[in-house]
């Protein structure tokens, strides 16, 4: 536990009153289950650090984080699991070509995860896919989450 705690306290970015606040999005795979039904869907559940921000559907397959523009976010994916293994391999669509979101490792590689810096011109939702490694196995899970960018202080563009 220590450690997922420590890498979401790895942003760049020092949250103040003009700094917008770095999200994190954790993803928790129930792997054997996933592999089991040959699907995702159902078995993977969204959260992050902005509920008070507005994010909505927290705890789902559809979460939608909400980001002021100009914050940095992080994207991870752990198994539910303890003697699973799980990784996030892509993330794709608008949100990560909007963030320039990139691949990036912990403990000299053996700990992956994402991040990526919402443009300060930013406004609106872009969704987002991503392809995750369970256990050797690649699968998918459909556009079902968004990262909703909103003003200055969190309001809604």
């Amino acid at each position: 536990m220590t450690d997922t705690l420590e890498l979401l306290a790895l942003s760049k970015t020092v949250h103040t009153a003009t700094t917008p606040k770095p999200v994190s999005i954790v993803g928790m795979v129930n792997a054997t289950r996933a592999l089991a039904d040959g699907t995702l869907l159902g078995n993977i559940c969204w959260v992050d650090n902005n509920a008070a921000g507005g994010s909505r559907f927290l705890g789902t397959d559809h979460l939608v984080s909400a980001i002021e523009a100009g914050a940095s976010v992080t994207w991870l994916a752990e198994p539910l699991e303890v003697e699973t293994f799980v990784e996030i391999l892509e993330i794709t669509g608008p949100a990560v070509e909007l963030t320039s979101a990139a691949e990036k490792s912990f403990y000299d590689g053996a700990w992956k995860y994402w991040e990526g810096q919402v443009p300060s011109s930013a406004k609106g939702e872009y969704t987002y896919s991503l392809s995750l490694n369970i256990c050797g196995r690649a699968m998918v899970l459909p556009t079902n989450l968004t990262l909703s960018v909103t003003g200055k202080g969190g309001k809604r563009i």
